[in-house]
């Protein structure tokens, strides 16, 4: 129980520091962006609706960043520990779902995206 609190609080800042971490870099990217492109070239758009739809995105993406991304890779680590504990009972069946099973989380991202 104590390493189950111990774990989940750990891969949750983990989560916090990625997800503080990919937020920080892409909205010193959007302003950079936004500087060099200069005041001239936002005509259509005020340059408060153009940050703030900037800044949305980057929200949006702190969430596939600091969920979707860690759970990724869960799953493709996932076959590796059922290849540990099925391979003692069979090996050849081992090696079927070592080879298979990381083909679903691909596909499932693929579709995803």
């Amino acid at each position: 129980m104590a390493v189950r609190y111990a774990t989940t609080r750990i891969v949750g800042d983990l989560k916090d520091t990625l997800g503080l971490s990919v937020k920080k870099n892409l909205r010193e990217c959007v302003y950079n962006k936004i500087v060099r492109l200069g005041v001239r070239s936002t005509d259509d758009m005020s340059m408060a609706g153009l940050t703030q739809i900037a800044l949305e995105g980057v929200e949006q993406l702190d969430l596939y960043y600091s969920s979707h991304l860690p759970q990724f890779f869960y799953a493709m680590l996932a076959p590796l520990l059922l290849f540990a504990i099925t391979v003692g009972i069979s090996w050849r069946v081992a090696l079927v779902l070592l080879c298979c099973a990381p083909l679903i989380p691909l596909s499932i991202d693929k579709i995803l995206l």
